[in-house]
C-alpha cells in the first residue's frame, strides 16, 4: 500500500516533491549576503552563467552551491523536461484533473518558435506561422 505522500509524488503534486522540502529547510536559513566577506569576486564569478550573447549575474541572489543543486533536484523530480517537450509539442497541459479548467494546448512556446530547428508537431507549427504572420504584420 502506497503512502499518501507516495500517492502525491506519483500524482506529480509539486509540493510533495522531496526537493521542495528541502528546498524549504535551506530557506530557512539562506546565506547572509550582508555579512562581511560574503560577496566576493569569486563568488561573482562563480554565480555568473553566459550563453547565446547574454549574461546572468545572480550572485547577489541567496543561492548557494546546495540550493542549486536541490534546485536541479526539484526539476528533475517534477520532469520538468519532459513537461516542456509536451509543451512545445502542443499536448494538452492546461488542465487540472478534478479542477475547471482551459483543458487546452499550451503554444506560447511555439508563437516564439523563430529558430532553425522548429518544433515539428502539427499544433506548434501552426501556432509558430500564426506568430510569424502577425510579426510580419507589424514590421510591415
Amino acid at each position: 500500500m502506497t503512502s499518501t505522500k507516495d500517492q502525491s509524488i506519483m500524482n506529480n503534486k509539486f509540493t510533495a516533491l522531496p526537493a521542495y522540502e528541502l528546498l524549504k529547510e535551506l530557506a530557512k536559513s539562506p546565506i547572509d549576503l550582508t555579512a562581511s566577506g560574503s560577496l566576493t569576486a569569486e563568488r561573482v564569478r562563480q554565480y555568473c552563467s553566459e550563453a547565446c550573447g547574454y549574461k546572468l549575474l545572480y550572485a547577489t541572489e541567496r543561492v548557494t552551491d546546495e540550493v542549486l543543486s536541490a534546485l536541479v533536484e526539484l526539476a528533475e523530480q517534477a520532469n520538468v523536461h519532459d513537461k516542456m517537450k509536451k509543451m512545445q509539442e502542443g499536448d494538452i497541459l492546461n488542465c487540472i484533473k478534478g479542477f475547471p479548467s482551459e483543458n487546452r494546448a499550451v503554444l506560447h512556446t511555439a508563437t516564439r518558435d523563430f529558430f532553425e530547428d522548429q518544433h515539428q508537431a502539427l499544433s506548434a507549427r501552426e501556432a509558430a506561422a500564426l506568430a510569424r504572420d502577425e510579426c510580419e504584420k507589424l514590421r510591415a
